[in-house]
């Protein structure tokens, strides 16, 4: 997981590794709401680019990212809502 919470802060331009575990609570819930959705357990694949996306977008909310919380989280929900209807991603 260390590896994926740096990349994530890389992408939130985090340099401090204070907000780690903030970011690994985000991307834990971020997962369990692509579960929640549909997304089988076995999809959510971190190492998979479009998942790790959508957690990015969601941490991007999450951390108000330059500003923009509230369009992160409508891109979040349209991309999320996207893979729900991607074939192998759901159950």
């Amino acid at each position: 997981m260390e590896e994926i919470t740096l990349k994530m802060r890389n992408r939130l331009r985090i340099a401090s590794t204070a907000v780690d575990a903030e970011i690994v609570d985000n991307i834990n819930t971020a997962k369990l709401d692509l579960e929640r959705i549909g997304l089988s357990s076995a999809s959510i694949d971190l190492g998979d680019e479009l998942v790790f996306t959508a957690c990015e977008l969601y941490c991007k909310y999450m951390f108000n990212f330059e500003g923009e919380g509230e369009s992160y989280l409508s891109r979040y929900q349209k991309f999320r809502d996207a893979l729900s209807m991607s074939g192998g991603y759901y159950e």
